[in-house]
């Protein structure tokens, strides 16, 4: 019997292999559904008022908007009544892990508290270190302290390089070919590690 999740929390992900890699990942745990970034708003009412029986996650088609929503999530958050979580996984390209630790905690989320919050109404925010599962993928997380006890937890998982290059998917591959690709993927044990990882975040285990 699939659990109800324990916390307001969605994911935010690159591409539609990103999703297809997700929604394998949290089979039998949890109920997946997937999302476009035009229906953000609905999820946000979602997390503030009603929280799902099911696991959103949002395809953000590129690197470039997954980035501006995560902003977005940043200032929308401030009234959750109590904690949210956000799960993003995305490529590293030809970025470090150091690199994306450093952008997404000053240039992201301390820029976007500086530039959006009044000072008296400022949350406060930290990031730990990244952790790597594997040769392929890292991870690390912040956490945004709002006013009245009101938090959200950012857990980053990065892919280095790319999810399509651990895949060797070429563009003639059709979406078939792909599903059996990473259906093939999920017995790979840095593969069910990140998954571990993930439900952790999740409070799933």
């Amino acid at each position: 019997m699939r659990q109800k999740p324990t916390m307001r929390a969605l994911v935010l992900c690159e591409g539609q292999n990103d999703y297809r890699l997700l929604s394998k990942l949290f089979q039998g745990p949890i109920k997946t559904r997937r999302y476009t970034l035009n229906q953000k708003s609905e999820l946000i009412w979602m997390i503030h008022e009603e929280p799902p029986r099911h696991l959103p996650i949002v395809v953000e088609k590129g690197v470039g908007n997954l980035d501006e929503n995560l902003k977005i999530l940043i200032s929308q958050m401030r009234s959750i009544p109590r904690e949210a979580t956000v799960l993003i996984l995305r490529d590293t390209d030809i970025y470090t892990t150091d690199y994306l630790f450093q952008y997404y905690g000053k240039e992201i989320i301390e820029t976007r508290i500086t530039t959006s919050f009044p000072t008296q109404f400022r949350p406060t925010h930290r990031c730990e270190p990244p952790t790597t599962l594997s040769n392929t993928f890292a991870a690390f997380r912040c956490e945004i302290n709002y006013m009245r006890s009101r938090r959200l937890v950012i857990h980053f998982y990065l892919v280095t390089p790319s999810l399509e290059d651990l895949l060797h998917i070429n563009p003639t591959q059709g979406p078939q070919e792909i599903e059996e690709t990473i259906q093939r993927l999920l017995t790979r044990e840095d593969v069910q590690k990140l998954r571990e990882d993930m439900l952790k975040a999740l409070q799933l285990t």
